[in-house]
């Protein structure tokens, strides 16, 4: 089903979105953090870009759902979602993973883009501990990601396609400005958070301007992994009960 689903996909805007606006977005980057002086291989630079694509994510992902959902309405309102409960929380599972794993796609690609282009103008080299930061810090934005999908697929079925993407908007402003500390103290609680502020962590950590786990940090991560863990499971009761979306146009 999943192939079956990728397939459907290829045909779509919703595809193609995952391919041109890494490409696009990142080399806008690039040419900013170039006027800057910015453009260099550490951690400062790597750990920067990553928590504007931690920014973007919930606008994006907003978009992303919506247009996931409107393509299954337009392709026969939504009979592919709705067979039996078996089979409907299949099929919802697997336009899940499908929409996660576009979003994978689309990181992994903005990143290897900025990566390249930071070597082309830079010929810095790739050291390893800058691997590892890179690595633990990708699994950190695109695992606190998952909340937030649940979140807008949820909306995308329940209401209109505006609803989803202007969450998603709101998300995005509220994450920028908890970073300016507007947040403290709440941000744990706010899966649109998770993502800019653990990847804050991080780079202080590696930066050295944090020495230990601090009682926010230990929060966060058990709110985001908790969360996470809680919402799969309610998301997919609630979807067995799913009837098709009523209030879409």
């Amino acid at each position: 089903m999943l192939r079956a689903e990728f397939v459907k996909m290829k045909r779509t805007t919703l595809f193609w979105m995952h391919i041109l606006v890494p490409i696009v977005g990142t080399g806008i980057v690039l040419w900013y953090y170039k006027g800057l002086g910015a453009l260099h291989m550490n951690v400062k630079s790597i750990g920067e870009f990553l928590e504007i694509l931690s920014l973007a994510f919930p606008t994006l992902s907003g978009i992303v759902c919506a247009l996931g959902t409107e393509m299954e309405v337009d392709a026969g309102n939504m009979q592919v979602l709705l067979g039996g409960v078996a089979g409907k929380c299949r099929a919802g599972g697997v336009k899940l993973v499908a929409l996660l794993l576009l979003g994978a796609m689309g990181t992994l690609l903005a990143l290897g883009s900025y990566l390249v282009g930071i070597y082309l103008y830079s010929g810095e080299s790739f050291s390893g501990e800058l691997l590892l930061f890179t690595v633990e810090s990708v699994f950190i934005l695109l695992g606190t990601q998952i909340a937030i999908y649940v979140i807008h697929f949820f909306l995308s079925l329940k209401w209109h396609k505006g609803v989803v993407i202007g969450a998603g908007i709101v998300e995005s402003m509220l994450s920028a400005l908890f970073l300016t500390g507007m947040g403290e103290g709440i941000w744990m609680y706010c899966p649109f958070a998770w993502g800019t502020q653990l990847l804050r962590y991080m780079i202080y950590y590696k930066e050295k301007f944090i020495m230990e786990i601090t009682s926010d940090l230990r929060t966060g991560v058990w709110m985001s992994a908790g969360m996470t863990v809680a919402f799969l499971p309610a998301f997919f009761v609630w979807f067995s009960y799913y009837e098709g979306k009523k209030e879409v146009e």
